[in-house]
């Protein structure tokens, strides 16, 4: 068996180096996450002060002359790594640099780090039923979650607390205040408290500005909006998509086999982001608004290329006739499968959030978001004209709801050439704007007298209901 030649001097060295800058890397994320984590830990211990009972106070002064016990040790203080040092050019045993010298240092890391402080989505209660029975129903959770923005307070969020840090990150993608998440360096979410800390890496311009004028919206438990609601409306330009009548269908059966809070415990709304009929990612929250701040939190934490799907998509299936892009029974052509060698395999960008300790994004990814472009949005609730807005900032030109659509919300869907569905349930559904990015096959609706019966829009007209 033939050897491999040994590693040169020059090639020891840069792996040597490679080593150390990924070491070097570690230790700036930890000390960032560390001092994100600091200042909600002061103000955990500053609120809980504030709320100490007299009884709880006295009991404490009580015990305190009879069994003093030391005070907990100070937690060790954030270690700062300091600007990085190349291997061959640190002495032996050198200490590291003082911390002053980090300032200006460019941080290498690319998407946010974030904590996975996910809570209980329900809860047990008792309740009395139409026989005057006691019975114990589950119930969705609602928590407070203020939000820190480089230690000045922004907003309290009313959510379910599923995925808490990608439902600020979205919050402040779709509210405009930051352009990518790479001007965020951290996400602490501390429960106790209901914090979330949130550490941009240059802070946010005229931020007291821009915070300043508060529009409230129609979202569940009264949404708001910082700013101008259409300001840069006109600005936003969505990608040319299409969905099929069978493609919607497909989506629409989705949604109804999904498992979900809803079922259990009621009172959610849920939204999903779909890749033709392939759900991506589902979230339910107590506000549709939160369910989707979350799905653009997600999407801009993805690593994938834009021009990934359309790349894939754009390649004939496997034992196709590359010429025709359809069965053909003919041999793929060489430069096919190079073409599709060349791509990442399928999977190879998981959903960012599943089960596990560590909740941090990886710092080598290059964060340059997930393309909504071949995407299609869902939510169980109505399309106002914010929900048509923060669809069209995350790149999404089509939008699907089991409920309706308010005039506002059908005006600036119109105006951006959004395709807006709504009463989607079954085999019925609205298209209200946008209607050539809708591909009808209407074989595949059934009769009309099937429909008819099911039919609440003809139901309430034969009674003069419109």
């Amino acid at each position: 068996m033939a050897k491999l030649p040994a590693l040169s001097d020059e090639a020891k060295a840069k792996a040597a180096e490679a080593a150390a800058k990924t070491a070097w890397n570690g230790k700036i994320d930890g000390y960032l996450l560390c001092k994100a984590q600091d200042r909600v830990v002061a103000h955990h211990a500053k609120t809980s002060k504030a709320v100490k009972t007299p009884v709880k106070d006295a009991k404490v002064a009580q015990d305190a002359g009879k069994d003093a016990k030391a005070a907990p040790a100070k937690p060790a203080a954030c270690a700062d790594p300091g600007p990085y040092v190349s291997v061959a050019a640190a002495p032996a045993g050198a200490p590291a640099p003082a911390a002053a010298a980090v300032a200006g240092q460019k941080i290498l890391s690319a998407l946010p780090r974030l904590t996975c402080a996910s809570a209980p989505l329900v809860q047990e209660v008792s309740a009395v039923n139409e026989f005057g029975e006691t019975c114990t129903v589950s119930i969705p959770a609602e928590r407070a979650l203020t939000v820190y923005v480089d230690k000045r307070e922004l907003v309290t969020l009313m959510t379910l607390g599923a995925q808490p840090e990608l439902l600020v990150l979205g919050f402040l993608r779709n509210q405009r205040l930051v352009q990518s998440v790479q001007e965020v360096e951290s996400v602490t979410v501390d429960w106790e408290v209901g914090v979330a800390a949130v550490k941009t890496r240059q802070g946010i311009s005229d931020i007291e500005a821009r915070t300043a004028k508060k529009v409230v919206t129609t979202g569940c438990g009264q949404g708001s909006v910082f700013g101008d609601l259409m300001a840069d409306v006109e600005q936003l330009q969505l990608p040319p998509a299409t969905l099929s009548q069978g493609q919607l269908y497909g989506i629409v059966n989705a949604i109804r086999l999904q498992e979900s809070t809803y079922k259990s415990a009621g009172s959610v709304h849920g939204c999903a982001l779909f890749q033709g009929e392939q759900m991506l990612i589902f979230v339910e929250d107590v506000g549709r608004h939160n369910a989707i701040d979350t799905i653009a939190g997600w999407m801009a934490m993805q690593d994938v290329a834009p021009t990934l799907a359309a790349a894939r998509a754009a390649l004939p299936p496997e034992g196709a006739n590359p010429a025709l892009g359809r069965p053909g029974g003919g041999v793929v052509a060489p430069t096919l499968a190079a073409a599709r060698a060349a791509l990442p395999p399928e999977g190879a960008n998981p959903p960012w959030g599943g089960p596990a300790v560590d909740c941090v994004a990886p710092t080598s990814s290059v964060g340059v978001g997930m393309s909504g472009a071949d995407k299609v949005f869902y939510t169980t609730g109505r399309l106002t004209s914010e929900m048509v807005i923060k669809s069209a900032q995350m790149g999404v030109p089509i939008v699907v709801s089991r409920s309706g659509i308010t005039q506002m919300g059908q005006q600036v869907a119109e105006r951006l050439g959004l395709c807006t569905i709504g009463r989607a349930m079954n085999r019925r559904f609205l298209c209200f704007s946008g209607v050539h990015r809708l591909l009808l096959e209407p074989g595949l609706a059934g009769e009309r007298a099937e429909l008819r019966v099911a039919s609440p829009r003809r139901e309430s007209s034969g009674a003069g209901g419109q």
